[in-house]
């Protein structure tokens, strides 16, 4: 009697491992649709977004939205610069974009949300149309971003923007 208890309980055991396993293979699979589809955990390197964002800090990327604005801070894959860059939404398809004496024009209006001054213009110094599709960029840290106005960065094309950051 005991030794068909222990085989019964061996079975069962040998069952549940498998069936554990299964599970667990399951999630790994399901988290990575999830990741590869809708949310990626992303850790951000640079002081170019303080102070809304720090070096080292974990984000989370929307890869599922596609609406953006004015404001939005999202992730961007540019060809030559390996990982991705992060960066405030300041202009966007349709605007007229224009930094002159520091400051930042977008269709001939001051942004006065932006509170440092832009000491380097950048190809910014001459109006730019944002055409179909292309979005102009800047960091949170002005004097530590590299961003739309450098000539690496420059405009960004709609299929450049990999999400947008929630959190």
């Amino acid at each position: 009697m005991k030794i068909k208890i222990r085989k019964l309980n061996l079975t069962i055991l040998k069952f549940i491992k498998s069936k554990l396993l299964l599970g667990i293979i399951f999630l790994f699979i399901i988290a990575g649709y999830v990741s590869a589809n809708y949310f990626q955990l992303m850790l951000l390197q640079g002081n170019s977004m303080e102070p809304a964002y720090h070096n080292g800090q974990f984000l989370i990327l929307d890869k599922y939205s596609k609406d953006y604005t004015y404001g939005d801070v999202i992730a961007i894959k540019k060809e030559g610069i390996s990982g991705y860059v992060v960066k405030r939404i300041v202009g966007v398809p349709g605007d007229l974009v224009c930094i002159r004496d520091g400051v930042l024009y977008v269709n001939e209006e001051v942004r006065s949300d932006l509170q440092q001054r832009i000491d380097f213009a950048g190809i910014a110094e001459e109006e730019i149309f944002l055409g179909e599709d292309r979005y102009f960029v800047l960091g949170d840290n002005l004097q530590e971003s590299i961003d739309s106005r450098y000539e690496e960065i420059g405009l960004i094309n709609r299929k450049e923007i990999k999400g947008k950051v929630i959190k």
